[in-house]
């Protein structure tokens, strides 16, 4: 089951990724459905068994590492932003940033063409993207997740978000399915802004309380050196949002 394969792989992190796991401890884990792939909104990671089931356990395991970051970067959980999908690019940007995992991903250098992006925070490329923002982007309100458009790109930033080219070399080593032979292709909706951005992000916005608590798993994380292996800029990172 879905939930058995998640509980296998945070219970890893018990030794070793001491900040992840409380980090993911402090949301519910619900399964749901009616959603596409995975999402984190109001203290609940919410998740399609559909879309767990169809990872591999390395695309999994990067997932909920992923995921758990959005949390303690605080995402989900900071001023709403006008343009959900944007924000939902931005978002992952950050994380691959740091991360750089083999999940299909693009970095800021495939994005923006420019080493100089690399690196930066959540606002910033936000800002960026929203200064490169194509016409075919979603520009759905929250209210209307529902009828979330999935529209090619013509921009060249929407072009690298959507085309999930990471700067991992090792994203090459998972094939994508073919949407006339099964089931479509879970992953790579949820590396794709214009497909799921809207609906992964429709609930975000401040939360003082949980901010607050993540800023007290920092801290004792901070105390008590239980970074796991978060460090150099992703951990200045962290720390500078507390």
């Amino acid at each position: 089951m879905a939930r058995d394969r998640i509980a296998r792989i945070v219970e890893k992190w018990l030794l070793v990724e001491p900040l992840l796991l409380a980090t993911w401890t402090s949301h519910a884990l619900v399964s749901e459905p009616r959603i596409q792939t995975i999402r984190v909104q109001r203290g609940r990671i919410e998740y399609n068994p559909e879309f767990i089931e169809q990872l591999s356990d390395r695309h999994l395991e990067a997932t909920l590492r992923f995921e758990a970051l959005r949390i303690l970067l605080k995402h989900p959980y900071s001023r709403r932003q006008a343009h959900s999908a944007i924000s939902y690019a931005a978002s992952n940007l950050t994380l691959q940033e740091y991360l750089q995992t083999e999940l299909p991903f693009p970095r800021a250098r495939d994005v923006f063409g420019d080493r100089r992006y690399d690196q930066q925070f959540f606002e910033f490329y936000y800002h960026q993207l929203l200064d490169r923002e194509s016409p075919t982007w979603p520009t759905t309100s929250p209210e209307e997740t529902a009828s979330v458009a999935s529209g090619a790109g013509t921009g060249e930033a929407e072009a690298a978000l959507a085309s999930g080219s990471s700067g991992s070399s090792q994203s090459e080593s998972e094939p994508t399915s073919d949407p006339r032979d099964g089931p479509p292709d879970l992953l790579s909706v949820y590396t794709d802004p214009t497909k799921s951005g809207v609906e992964n992000t429709n609930q975000w916005d401040r939360d003082e309380l949980l901010s607050d608590r993540l800023d007290e798993l920092v801290k004792m994380a901070q105390a008590n050196d239980s970074w796991g292996s978060i460090g150099g800029k992703l951990r200045e990172q962290i720390l500078a949002n507390l």
